[in-house]
C-alpha cells in the first residue's frame, strides 16, 4: 500500500467510511464525498510535508489539538 492509500484509508476510517459505501452513494454524492476526501488527504500531506499550515506542535514533534 502507498502512503496516499493509506493516507485515504485513515481518511475513511476517520469518516465512517468504506470503499464500498462509497461506491453504493448516488453519483452526484460520490463525488461530492470524493472531493471532500480529497481535500482532506491534501491537507494531510501538506501538513507531513511542512506545509504552511502546519501547526506548532506538528513541528516540534507532538500533536496538541487545536
Amino acid at each position: 500500500m502507498t502512503p496516499a492509500e493509506r493516507m485515504r484509508r485513515d481518511v475513511l476510517k476517520s469518516m465512517n467510511l468504506t470503499e464500498e459505501a462509497i461506491e453504493a452513494l448516488p453519483a452526484e454524492e460520490r463525488v461530492e464525498t470524493e472531493e471532500r476526501i480529497a481535500r482532506e488527504v491534501a491537507r494531510r500531506m501538506e501538513i507531513m510535508t511542512g506545509g504552511l499550515d502546519r501547526p506548532a506542535s506538528v513541528a516540534a514533534g507532538t500533536l496538541i489539538p487545536s
